[in-house]
């Protein structure tokens, strides 16, 4: 059996959305290993994962400081390189790469890996494992070409195979008919990950139930208190609905004012748990939100902010899933009008239903693993090389 790799951003929806592809993998007896940055490594040992801590020894040395590994990420492999940035007074190009190479190196002594994974956004990454002669994949958490296409030195990468982690059904048809380097895979959701408990005894089962949330990383986009603010005040002339609001950990309930009874404010809750039970979601489009509505037939209200958001809201939009609004505009009539739209309308659940069942057909198909492995068949590393490059 092969020793394959992930090496996701550093960031928690793209570090989630690998664990149920690697526990398929490590179910057909694969040994699969996540290599990333040592704060993430409790919560993918928590999910059965091996884990391996990129640069160890820099954080023992005390060289790289805590919030280093948590800057605002630009593109590529900004966080690795700007906490790489703050161990070394050579910041030019080559040392970071020198650096990276090295850490790959260690990785390849310890285990060998027959595959390596890597996220798609991570491409100097990714060119540096190309570079080395290692066998690779690129990694698509995002249904969009995040490649460069238009920088000559990215041109290695683009021979790498791509695999996309959403069923083909849900991007738009030209492009997943003309995107013939891509393999579209199944969603990858982990539906059966343990959850916090939650008190459902506050919720009713007569009224209309919304969950609202922006995600993990709400509080760094600067509309979140002011539309938080503005959806609680759209449930004040409203006692026939009921919201369950999760604002993140970096705001708390008195940051805002006249939160009526038909909200249950909350800092974070049990989203799988929330969404078997809502009628409905308002999020800004994150990838897992996306997926998780759908794998539990949720019609979705999308405020898009940034990113890959606003094509994913163009994607809800146009299968019908659900309706889209602008964060920075939203309004009390708005947001009363786009929920009252879903509310009224049936076919935005029958809608969503059918994108659910596709969704499940192609989970439980297995396209995968077995995508991984004719990869695995085609592209090996021969142990002489591996004992060059651990000799190197």
């Amino acid at each position: 059996m092969a020793t394959i790799a992930f090496v996701l951003l550093p960031e928690m929806g793209h570090i989630n959305s690998g664990f149920k592809l690697a526990k398929s993998l490590m179910l057909r007896g694969h040994r699969v290993c996540y290599l990333g940055l040592k704060e993430f490594e409790p919560v993918v040992r928590g999910q059965g994962v091996e884990f391996i801590s990129l640069f160890e020894d820099l954080y023992d040395r005390g060289q790289i400081p805590v919030q280093a590994s948590r800057p605002s990420a630009l593109r590529n492999f900004d966080l690795f390189q700007s906490l790489l940035m703050a161990s070394t007074s050579d910041h030019s190009p080559s040392n970071i790469a020198r650096i990276i190479s090295e850490e790959i190196g260690k990785v390849v002594e310890r285990i060998r890996p027959d595959l390596f994974l890597i996220d798609s956004l991570l491409q100097d990454f990714a060119l540096i494992i190309t570079m080395m002669g290692l066998p690779g994949a690129l990694l698509h958490t995002l249904l969009y070409n995040d490649l460069a296409d238009d920088d000559e030195i990215y041109k290695p990468i683009h021979a790498l195979p791509e695999l996309v982690l959403w069923p083909k059904e849900f991007d738009f048809p030209r492009r997943a008919q003309e995107a013939r380097r891509f393999y579209y895979l199944e969603a990858a959701v982990d539906l059966e990950r343990d959850e916090q408990p939650f008190p459902w005894e506050r919720i009713s089962k007569d009224k209309l139930l919304i969950y609202c949330s922006l995600g993990s990383q709400s509080h760094l986009y600067a509309e979140s208190i002011p539309f938080f603010q503005t959806a609680i005040d759209a449930m004040v002339s409203r006692p026939d609905w009921q919201m369950i609001l999760s604002v993140g950990h970096h705001l708390k309930e008195s940051d805002f004012h006249g939160i009526p009874p038909n909200v249950m404010f909350v800092n974070s809750a049990p989203q799988l748990s929330v969404l078997r039970r809502a009628d409905m979601m308002i999020t800004h489009g994150g990838i897992n939100s996306i997926k998780e509505c759908i794998f539990l037939g949720v019609p979705m209200i999308i405020l898009p902010v940034s990113g890959d958001q606003p094509m994913n809201a163009a994607r809800i939009e146009y299968h019908g899933l659900g309706v889209r609004g602008n964060l920075r505009k939203v309004s009390v009539e708005r947001i009363q009008a786009l929920v009252s739209k879903i509310e009224q309308n049936p076919s935005y659940k029958t809608r969503i239903e059918a994108m659910r069942q596709r969704f499940l057909e192609v989970e439980s198909s297995g396209v995968g693993a077995r995508v991984i492995e004719e990869i695995l068949q085609k592209s090996t590393t021969p142990a002489k090389q591996y004992a060059e490059l651990v000799a190197v």
